[in-house]
């Protein structure tokens, strides 16, 4: 096999990879060798699986480094470590979210392609947001996901903006307050506040006063599409929002935006660039296609959201690299700060 068919063959084998490290965490392997090595009949008893069925996959386990098996017991190893509930580092809950959403819209990826509507609600028979809504422990893995990505861009957030001319930031769909915590710590002069939807305002108060943050942090409950958002804000954030939705839905999120800005505010849009001219190694063309699967949104290039702001009444001031600190090997940063003012209202 040369070098061209071996890539190809790691490529189709990627599925078997997630569907192996699914298949662990589900049947709870690594919670139960957490505490002490097991042999193979306790963990046959724990899982209630036949041990002529459960030795194979343990075997699987093993040529994979996710355990290993010392004086005839099995026992974890320190990338096995990382699948266990109680770790710090746990990566349990994202490893059940990919395998029960992520790998399966992504089977569907055929179906996307062909008519450009997203996977998600052809499998689950619903929205993606829709069914986040309805089902409180994958919101909870999504969200938990999601956070983790957020404190990475907010690092780079504050490495790359200066909020010192600024007393009040606003963060549109803000979440659990993650990146409004991380600018207000920064920046102690500042006040903040997070508009975000009614079923997660309780989680975002609850993070501000964790953080010590209640008497300059606020929570605004409402809809970026229909409800009012608060004005009065020097800096409004949109930070990996506006990638969820096709361009008349971020268009109507933009307007709503600018309705709350004067001609001083700024708008920053957080968001990964795709290339004008893609080459191998940009993370964003992959988001992009993932975005289709589950919310029907995409990733755009500069001129794409050039386009989007103009049709907002709002205009691009500056393109600021975010400066991330973990960039994978063989990827290319894509992320940016898109600073935009008001250029008129005219709707």
């Amino acid at each position: 096999m040369d070098a061209d068919q071996t890539k190809i063959y790691q490529m189709i084998s990627g599925y078997a990879r997630t569907a192996e490290i699914y298949t662990a965490v589900k049947l709870g392997i690594p919670d139960i060798l957490s505490k002490e090595p097991k042999t193979l009949q306790e963990i046959a008893d724990e899982t209630n699986i036949d041990t002529n069925v459960i030795i194979r996959f343990l075997r699987l386990l093993i040529s994979r480094e996710i355990i290993c098996l010392k004086d005839g017991k099995y026992c974890l190893t320190n990338l096995g470590d990382l699948f266990r509930a109680d770790h710090p580092n746990s990566l349990r809950n994202l490893i059940i979210y990919v395998g029960e959403v992520q790998y399966r819209v992504g089977q569907e990826m055929y179906s996307s392609v062909k008519t450009g509507k997203p996977a998600f609600d052809k499998i689950f028979g619903m929205s993606f947001f829709d069914y986040l809504s309805k089902n409180a422990d994958m919101s909870s893995y999504f969200n938990e996901a999601m956070n983790h990505q957020a404190s990475i861009r907010t690092e780079g957030l504050i490495n790359s903006y200066d909020f010192n001319h600024a007393k009040t930031v606003l963060d549109v769909g803000g979440g659990d307050a993650t990146l409004i915590s991380s600018i207000l710590k920064n920046y102690p002069e500042l006040k903040g506040v997070v508009f975000e939807v009614s079923t997660v305002v309780d989680e975002t108060r609850r993070n501000l006063a964790k953080n010590n943050l209640k008497e300059r942090g606020d929570v605004v409950c409402g809809d970026f599409f229909k409800d009012s958002i608060p004005s009065g804000s020097d800096i409004t954030i949109l930070s990996n929002i506006l990638h969820d939705w096709e361009d008349n839905e971020a268009i109507k999120i933009l307007r709503n935006c600018n309705k709350s800005m004067n001609d001083k505010s700024k708008l920053l849009i957080i968001e990964q660039l795709i290339p004008e001219i893609v080459t191998p190694g940009s993370s964003a063309v992959g988001s992009d296609m993932s975005m289709l699967l589950l919310t029907g949104g995409r990733e755009r290039s500069l001129s794409e959201y050039e386009e989007l702001l103009d049709e907002s009444g709002l205009t691009l001031s500056k393109v600021i690299p975010l400066a991330l600190s973990n960039i994978p090997e063989g990827k290319k940063p894509d992320w940016v700060i898109m600073e935009c003012k008001q250029k008129e209202k005219n709707f």
